[in-house]
């Protein structure tokens, strides 16, 4: 991406996440042991899903774990956690319940329609 770009591609959006989840990683743990983020995952079936994979990249960053998924539909939810190795009781109605619950260090803000992420990134903040 150039500078004078202000768009980013959505490879190089996930590319800079993993970058910044990998790099505070080492941060975390005053011991030196390598610290573990746990990321709660926001969706929502039939309204913006889960942002084309915004969902699975987090498996592939080894200082992550995904730890909870909220997603108001439940067959959609229920999908989400079996697609993302999770129990049935890391899924969520209501992100808000999420991330009391969850307590996750990341959030994954994944449906595509805009006019859901401000209430979803003022709750997690």
């Amino acid at each position: 991406m150039t500078t004078n770009q202000s768009t980013w591609k959505r490879r190089e959006f996930l590319a800079m996440a993993g970058a910044l989840a990998g790099s505070s990683a080492g941060t975390r743990a005053a011991d030196g042991d390598e610290a573990i983020l746990r990321v709660g995952v926001i969706g929502h079936s039939g309204r913006g899903d889960y942002g084309h994979g915004i969902d699975k990249v987090w498996l592939q960053i080894p200082e992550t774990r995904i730890v909870a998924v909220a997603d108001p539909v439940e067959n959609g939810r229920a999908k989400a956690l079996e697609r993302l190795g999770l129990k049935p009781e890391a899924g969520f109605e209501s992100y808000r319940e999420m991330l009391s619950e969850a307590k996750p260090d990341i959030v994954a803000i994944g449906p595509r329609h805009i006019d859901q992420h401000r209430d979803f990134a003022v709750a997690a903040a």
